[in-house]
């Protein structure tokens, strides 16, 4: 079930035992600027937990790799997928995210906020690209090769055009 600011996860039978909750809302930090602040609770396998992230406002559309690897710490397994499960409250969810955001399709992503502020050891960069088949964002690899006369934080960051 999906309400704006809200997603829930029960088990199909035949599953492992879980009920989840994601919660998400946008925060300003004063050092960060706009931030995704997500607080997951629930059960999983009888066990109760309660865990938060955030995401910096270029990386938030990767909530749902983040919110799996949560749940499969608290004991998930990998192959119940939380989100994917049912892909139109996943992209609803997206949606909101977005609108919340203000984001729009050709914004950059800085490789630090992806990486754990750890500088990328290759060419490659990522970039949130949205397209006509698929309107939301998506984070893709982009092959930039490094160019002469520009600095290290120039290759860390991309931007393209949307695809169509």
């Amino acid at each position: 079930m999906f309400e704006p600011g809200h997603l829930h996860r029960a088990s199909l039978p035949g599953q492992i035992d879980y009920e989840v909750d994601l919660f998400y809302e946008v925060r300003r930090d004063p050092k960060e600027g706009q931030m995704v602040h997500f607080r997951m609770e629930g059960q999983i396998a009888g066990r109760a937990f309660r865990d938060e992230f955030e995401l910096h406002r270029d990386t938030a559309f990767n909530f749902a790799s983040v919110a799996s690897r949560v749940a499969a710490k608290h004991g998930l397994p990998t192959n119940h997928s939380l989100i994917m499960r049912s892909h139109d409250e996943f992209d609803r969810m997206f949606n909101d995210i977005r609108d919340k955001l203000g984001a729009k399709p050709g914004e950059t992503v800085d490789f630090d906020h992806l990486m754990g502020g750890n500088t990328p050891r290759r060419a490659d960069t990522l970039c949130v690209v949205g397209n006509k088949k698929a309107p939301g964002f998506h984070l893709g690899l982009l092959n930039l090769a490094p160019r002469p006369g520009l600095d290290g934080a120039s290759r860390t960051r991309a931007s393209a055009a949307p695809k169509g």
